[in-house]
């Protein structure tokens, strides 16, 4: 805000003073007393114009023009001496133009907020672009048309990529549809694994008891007993075993006492004491009754009723044997009692098919193993 003005040596101004308050001010005075000349005064120190020394009071050889603002003061001196003087620091050189600092301590549009004597009424004479121009200044009306234009480019870029967006939408409807298809089946193809997996299980479990199969062919043919004689012959050979037993026992205590009766009977027997000669005569009756029993030779073989022991061998031999497959058959029913339990656990998961997952042909009532 101008709070004073101060005009000398201004065309009929020799020396004037004005003090502006608050509000609205208005110069009040009679015709050529100068009341223009106040505003030419201030809009020369605004605006540098006009130019030349027209505005010098005749007699004088400079003007000046010193207004006061809340912000600073501003000087204008012209004639002799050409120069703006803002706040003490002088400024020089500056042609037709009005310094910065002089225009940012008045912050004043002059096309705006000053009104010439001649000039028409504001904004009553100028034309709709004018008004839309001063408008436009006013409110700073470019910068809302620019955002305004941005904004609908950006709305036109926007729309074009959601019609582009749009497009690659198509296709992916489509691919979401045989998706959602698929997850829709996931229950069918989870049951569809599991069933896989149960058959190749079952698969390999059919091959294992084929292949037990041939073994146990193969063993029956190498022993070539029935099987069910192996139990009665067993037995036979264990009651053929027990009966020689006893016979045995009985030749191998006796080789025990021939061990011992080889052992050389002293020609004379050492005695401590003389001992009494009832008890010496005693002794003497038992030394001969050894001698006696010691007389007798021990025969080489025992007779039984296998008069050859090499006999009893081959028995034996052959039992070991027997013995051996005997154990060897156990395994193998053993392992047969094991694949028929498998054997019915496969049936029973055959029994859920309709249809055999080997050779693919329609199972019958029972849903048993059947030949392919």
């Amino acid at each position: 805000m101008i709070q004073s003005l101060k005009i000398t040596n201004f065309q009929s101004h020799d020396k004037t003073e004005l003090t502006f308050s608050t509000g609205v001010n208005a110069i009040v005075g009679c015709t050529d007393s100068g009341k223009s000349s106040i505003i030419r005064s201030l809009c020369m120190a605004i605006t540098n114009k006009p130019s030349g020394d027209s505005c010098i009071r005749n007699g004088t050889d400079l003007l000046s023009i010193d207004v006061q603002t809340d912000d600073g003061k501003i000087s204008r001196a012209k004639g002799k001496s050409n120069q703006y003087v803002v706040n003490g620091v002088t400024l020089k050189a500056f042609g037709q133009s009005v310094p910065e600092e002089v225009v940012s301590l008045f912050r004043i549009d002059p096309s705006i907020s000053i009104q010439k004597q001649s000039s028409p009424y504001f904004l009553l004479h100028s034309s709709e672009s004018e008004r839309g121009k001063l408008l436009d200044k006013f409110c700073n009306m470019a910068i809302a048309s620019g955002s305004v234009a941005m904004a609908r480019r950006s709305a036109l870029r926007a729309d074009k990529e959601a019609d582009g967006y749009k497009e690659a939408l198509v296709p992916l409807k489509g691919k979401k549809a045989a998706l959602d298809a698929f997850l829709a089946q996931r229950g069918t193809v989870t049951t569809i694994e599991s069933n896989n997996s149960r058959m190749s299980n079952i698969v390999g479990r059919i091959d294992k008891l084929v292949t037990l199969k041939d073994t146990y062919e193969k063993i029956t043919k190498r022993m070539a007993i029935p099987h069910e004689d192996i139990a009665d012959c067993v037995a036979n050979l264990r009651a053929m075993v027990s009966g020689y037993s006893s016979k045995i026992d009985t030749l191998t205590a006796l080789k025990k006492a021939q061990t011992r009766l080889s052992v050389v009977i002293p020609a004379t027997i050492p005695v401590g004491t003389i001992p009494d000669t009832k008890d010496v005569t005693v002794r003497i009756v038992l030394l001969k009754k050894y001698a006696a029993q010691l007389s007798k030779a021990i025969p080489e073989r025992v007779l039984c009723e296998c008069a050859d022991i090499q006999v009893r061998d081959g028995l034996l031999a052959k039992i070991a044997v027997l013995r051996g497959k005997q154990n060897d058959i156990l395994a193998v029913d053993k392992r047969v009692t094991a694949y028929r339990v498998e054997l019915a656990e496969i049936t029973a998961e055959l029994s859920k098919f309709d249809v055999c997952p080997l050779c693919k042909n329609k199972l019958g009532d029972n849903h048993g193993i059947h030949a392919h």
